[in-house]
């Protein structure tokens, strides 16, 4: 079983947190609704870490201003703590973090 994966990303003056608990059904959802990019950038997450077969919840809490590209990163770190305790450099590589920005449509910083 894994831990609940939590991450803080800074946007400026602003600020992005997210938690991500992984569960057996494939699908990712998020609260609130209305955050589609951070559901799919958790879902990428899991793909580059082995556990496309699975899925989980995102809940995030974030400053008005944080905006989509610090949400989106949240959720994917979130993943990687939950997964793997923050231990996973592909997804700390930038080059690696802007190709999945254009090929997923997820907004990254």
């Amino acid at each position: 079983m894994h831990r609940v994966g939590s991450a803080t990303v800074h946007s400026g003056p602003d600020t992005a947190h997210a938690l991500f608990t992984p569960d057996e059904h494939p699908l990712v959802s998020v609260r609130p609704a209305e955050r589609g990019h951070a559901a799919r950038a958790a879902a990428w997450a899991l793909r580059v870490l082995g556990h496309g077969h699975t899925g989980g919840r995102v809940v995030l809490i974030a400053d008005p201003g944080a905006g989509p590209p610090a949400e989106a990163l949240a959720a994917v770190l979130a993943v990687d703590d939950a997964l793997t305790g923050g231990l996973a450099p592909l997804l700390r590589d930038p080059a690696l973090l802007r190709r999945i920005s254009a090929a997923e449509g997820i907004p990254l910083p």
